[in-house]
């Protein structure tokens, strides 16, 4: 199962519109956010994955609640832990060991 969602998150929801984009963007959030669901090891309430974000097979990732991820966001570690209600701008890179942002 965490195969398709891996080729449902790479090969269509990452290339869809931003979720402030009008009526299409809902749907986009949506789908982001389920892939997250499922490719995350803990994933909150109210995760915003925004369009291009690259988050590796997602299992090294830990996300609380209200947290946005955001436009063209890129991963290259080991592991991620992201506390509750953080919000990280466009072109986020996070590389190296790992990474604790609360």
């Amino acid at each position: 199962m965490r195969t398709f969602y891996l080729l449902l998150y790479y090969g269509v929801a990452r290339h869809l519109p931003k979720s402030t984009f009008p009526v299409i963007g809902k749907i986009a959030y949506r789908l982001r956010y389920r892939c997250a669901k499922h490719l995350f090891v803990e994933c909150g309430e109210s995760v915003n994955v925004e369009q291009g974000a690259y988050i590796g097979n997602g299992n090294s990732i830990r996300v609380g609640n209200n947290v946005g991820i955001g436009k063209d966001f890129c991963l290259h570690s080991r592991e991620l832990i992201v506390y509750d209600r953080l919000l990280m701008g466009e072109n986020v890179l996070i590389q190296g060991g790992g990474a604790l942002l609360r």
